[in-house]
């Protein structure tokens, strides 16, 4: 989500903070109390659901977020989406009723969605006390949902919440910085009835030049029982965990976005709150700040890393879970044209990873790739349109699998629809497919 970028800044705490690294949603201002439309989006709509196929599989925007010129529907979704019986949930980083700066950005959103492509509402987030600006996607545990907020609360650094799939929400915890943990930016993890999670700052130990702290890893239980299990102390544990943690029987394993080499690091921790450091990455050549969570895959371990590689601009790289074996597949080029700066995961089928890069491509704002998961070749899929009026603009989440369509959504763009302001394109960002 950028976080190394804002860090490197010295952009402080708060909603401005989190406007800067959004890719969406800032600079939303409400014009009119219309309540939300909650309509779905039709492929009699111009360019809705239209395919495209590009040789290598066949493309779709499933949903425009901007149905209601205001934003109400939501705006800026950065995070994957999740499928319960059917039906999609995920978050937008903007949008909705409430706004959550004087400027007027909105606090953002929970949605449904089916397949499709009819779109409802399920929760504005408002500030205090429910959170806003959710970055990251939800989890589903017996049925309910589960998701943190960057920002908000009661104490302004952010929460975790539950909310029913008929929009029922309750905090279950306000993070109140110190060594409780500040702005979880990850997805939860559901292990054996409890939810582990990281955030980006907070913990008690100052991370220079910044009086910030490091970071966190720690448990929440469905009523709301939170417990920090490890504080990064900026050295060799690395620090900014910005990305979720992967469960493999009971140890999760994680990436903390810098280490004491600058690098970053990918960890594994205990329910215990055990930590240890498997991997160091050494060298720029190896990769640098990974940001998204890792997948398994038959034993091996594979993720992204938002910089390095041989031209700097970002790697596919493959880890043993014991850490002794770390080989980068793939190199984003340094002219950008099969994507770069990938800060999201990857999803595995039929032996390919798939995933997303918000920059880069033929129209520099972002692509579709495959990656062999033995050979490192890799493939692009699809190069989003610079002109979004029939596509969206600069996916920030990772994919997801379902049936063997893959779905995932973009930061901005969309399908230009009549109810857009000035008639032009609603760019508040997309739900789109792809079949391989």
């Amino acid at each position: 989500m950028k976080s190394g970028a804002v860090k490197a800044a010295g952009i402080p705490y708060g909603a401005l903070m989190l406007c800067a690294i959004a890719l969406a949603g800032c600079g939303r201002e409400s014009e009119s109390p219309i309540p939300p439309a909650g309509l779905p989006i039709g492929a009699s709509l111009p360019g809705a659901g239209q395919p495209q196929n590009h040789g290598q599989g066949t493309y779709r925007v499933v949903f425009s977020f901007g149905e209601n010129p205001y934003g109400y529907d939501g705006a800026g979704p950065v995070a994957s989406l999740i499928n319960l019986n059917g039906t999609f949930y995920g978050t937008t980083s903007g949008g909705g009723t409430h706004t959550c700066t004087a400027s007027g950005v909105e606090c953002g959103t929970v949605f449904g969605l089916s397949t499709t492509g009819l779109e409802h509402v399920l929760h504005d987030f408002s500030g205090t006390p429910d959170g806003n600006f959710p970055f990251a996607g939800l989890v589903a545990m017996n049925g309910t949902l589960y998701g943190t907020t960057a920002n908000g609360g009661t104490y302004g650094y952010g929460t975790v919440f539950s909310i029913s799939t008929s929009g029922t929400e309750t905090v279950l915890h306000s993070f109140g910085y110190g060594s409780d943990g500040a702005q979880p930016m990850a997805a939860l993890t559901a292990v054996h009835g409890n939810l582990y999670g990281t955030t980006l700052y907070g913990g008690d130990v100052a991370c220079s030049p910044s009086t910030d702290g490091c970071g966190t890893v720690f448990r929440i239980s469905p009523s709301g029982k939170e417990r920090v299990l490890h504080i990064f102390s900026g050295k060799s544990d690395g620090l900014y965990p910005a990305a979720g943690l992967l469960n493999l029987k009971g140890t999760l394993y994680g990436t903390t976005e810098f280490g004491d080499n600058g690098g970053g690091t990918v960890f594994t921790i205990t329910p215990a709150g055990k930590e240890t450091v498997l991997y160091n990455f050494p060298e720029v050549a190896n990769g640098t700040a990974p940001e998204a969570a890792l997948i398994d895959v038959k034993g091996t371990l594979y993720g992204t890393t938002e910089g390095g590689g041989s031209a700097d601009w970002g790697t596919v790289f493959r880890i043993s879970k014991t850490g002794t074996d770390e080989r980068v597949l793939h190199s984003f080029n340094d002219n950008g044209s099969d994507g770069y700066r990938p800060d999201s995961g990857l999803v595995a089928l039929k032996g390919l990873l798939y995933g997303t890069t918000p920059k880069g491509g033929i129209a520099t704002v972002g692509t579709l790739f495959s990656v062999d998961a033995k050979t490192g070749a890799e493939t692009i899929l699809h190069n989003f349109n610079i002109g979004y009026r029939n596509d969206g603009v600069a996916p920030d989440a990772g994919l997801i699998n379902l049936n063997g369509t893959l779905y995932g959504t973009t930061s901005y763009g969309g399908v230009s629809l009549p109810s857009c302001p000035n008639s032009g394109p609603c760019d508040w960002g997309t739900v789109f497919a792809f079949k391989p």
